[in-house]
């Protein structure tokens, strides 16, 4: 490319940095749309007091808490569980049994998940937050 397509004063590298941008920003959208499809499966349920929680076996969705309103994305269900292999397990069990134990509110963002391949929706615990 000759130099008098570049901007006054700025040399070749110029352009080679503006496809990197232009790259990048092409990346960045990618990202961006499949984050939006993945996000779009999870639901949040309104606030709700925990009635009971329940701890089983490793593999059969080991902790538990029960009280959640009806959701679209796994009816039937009225438990919210945090799986295994949650990196933020720990996190989320301490606030839902802090929870549960001060009789606070919380609000669960959950992923419905064919946990046993038999067509019914469980719901998994994304994330969680404690209200008044």
């Amino acid at each position: 490319m000759a130099s008098s397509d570049c901007p006054k004063g700025w040399d070749e590298g110029w352009l080679d940095y503006r496809r990197k941008g232009i790259k990048m920003k092409i990346i960045l959208l990618i990202a961006l749309m499949l984050s939006n499809s993945l996000v779009s499966s999870q639901e949040t349920s309104a606030p709700f007091k925990i009635t009971h929680i329940s701890v089983h076996n490793s593999g059969n969705m080991p902790f538990r808490a029960y009280g959640m309103p009806a959701m679209s994305s796994c009816p039937g269900s009225n438990f919210g569980y945090i799986a295994e292999n949650d990196t933020t397990s720990n996190a989320k069990i301490s606030t839902l049994l802090a929870a549960f134990s001060a009789q606070k509110f919380v609000t669960l963002a959950v992923a419905p998940v064919n946990f046993f391949g038999n067509g019914t929706n469980y719901c998994q615990i994304i994330a969680v937050g404690v209200s008044q």
